[in-house]
């Protein structure tokens, strides 16, 4: 149980997003969701519902910072760098997540752009 977060002040300004998918939208928990934020024109990204756990991946977003829109990022680069297995069970399989987390990515850099 979280009881208390504490957060850098610098934080609670920045420019976000947030992009979940769900199998039926209003009454569904989550098939994948992607927290993001925009520091020192980087994005920084934490994804859930993709893997066994959720986590956030530096190399991930390496790729999509150094690319300067979203038609310039490497689709398979960025699936080849994804730390854990993805998940394929009854809420959706590998390949739907997949294709969900090519949309939600487009998604987050049209929100805050990539520099």
């Amino acid at each position: 149980m979280i009881i208390q977060l504490i957060i850098k002040t610098k934080y609670l300004d920045l420019p976000y997003a947030h992009v979940k998918r769900t199998k039926n939208e209003k009454i569904d928990y989550p098939l994948i969701s992607i927290a993001a934020l925009k520091d020192r024109g980087k994005i920084k990204m934490g994804f859930s519902g993709l893997c066994d756990i959720p986590f956030r991946s530096y190399e991930i977003e390496e790729v999509v910072n150094n690319s300067f829109n979203f038609k310039d990022i490497d689709i398979s680069t960025v699936l080849d760098r994804i730390p854990y297995e993805i998940l394929d069970d009854n809420n959706g399989s590998s390949e739907y997540r997949k294709f969900m987390l090519e949309k939600m990515l487009e998604e987050i850099v049209g929100k805050l752009g990539s520099d």
